[in-house]
């Protein structure tokens, strides 16, 4: 558990004595090949789900909402849940269940529902690896947690010009995923300063531009050890590197195993 106060984050206005109480109970992600259906179920904390791929239909007491590709909704507590789907395509999702004393972030009645909410994508891909593993203490899960509600009450905004800019620049590097991107290409291709555009992409994410490109390559190389029969040279040359050794230092420093080995741990759970 976390407490927010106003003297220590500035995210928040009008917040004067307040303590906020923020812990993340449980985070899952959840994989369906076909038609699913989950048990419902009546909330005690706070629910995010996040879709990356699918749709992932919702049911919230007798609402009925469909999320689809990079799609988020959070429920508060007190509601009675269920999550179904059709199997018309692989569907992956996440889900965050969190508890907090006093939820103050943005206006929050029945539930949120945010179409494109693809910013969201990395720190929650970050926060599940790092809860499977047990490789961060509670404290520092719990404070990625106040990230992604940050940039939730971010999406929630009127858009600004900085984040109409970074959805550009998210736009172009999920578009052209397969080259060798940096600051510079982005730079260039959008026609803004280097400086300039690295500064507004991290207000707005909270990570630099290169971390961001970083996890996008790591995801999209993921999905082709799960889903194809490439090698792994062929992978590599894929997503724009010339030399498959590069490629396999790149993805063992961000994942602590080898291509290789994360394929046959798929095969084999």
């Amino acid at each position: 558990m976390i407490i927010v106060k106003d003297d220590l984050y500035n995210h928040y206005e009008g917040l004067n004595d307040v303590n906020i109480q923020l812990a993340l109970m449980e985070i899952s992600r959840y994989r369906f090949l076909k038609e699913f259906a989950m048990q419902k179920i009546f909330l005690d904390n706070y629910l995010i789900i996040y879709v990356t791929q699918g749709e992932v239909v919702i049911k919230v007491d007798k609402e009925i909402i469909a999320l689809t590709d990079k799609s988020l909704m959070l429920v508060p507590p007190y509601r009675m849940i269920q999550m179904y789907g059709n199997g018309k395509k692989d569907t992956i999702f996440y889900t965050l269940d969190f508890s907090c004393n006093q939820f103050v972030f943005f206006e929050l009645i029945k539930y949120v529902h945010i179409k494109s909410a693809g910013m969201i994508e990395v720190p929650i891909t970050e926060l599940y690896s790092s809860f499977a593993s047990g490789t961060y203490y509670n404290f520092i899960k719990d404070a990625k947690l106040l990230i992604i509600l940050t940039i939730i009450s971010e999406l929630l905004k009127p858009k600004s010009g900085n984040r109409q800019l970074v959805e550009k620049v998210i736009e172009y590097i999920n578009e052209n995923i397969m080259l060798q991107i940096d600051l510079d290409t982005l730079s260039e291709e959008l026609n803004y300063n280097k400086d300039y555009l690295g500064r507004a992409f991290k207000k707005v994410m909270g990570m630099s531009i290169n971390k961001f490109i970083n996890s996008e390559k790591i995801k999209m190389s993921k999905k082709l050890l799960d889903n194809s029969d490439m090698s792994i040279s062929a992978i590599a040359n894929a997503l724009g590197w010339d030399d498959p050794n590069k490629f396999l230092k790149f993805f063992k420093y961000h994942e602590n195993i080898t291509p290789s080995q994360y394929r046959e741990r798929m095969y084999s759970d």
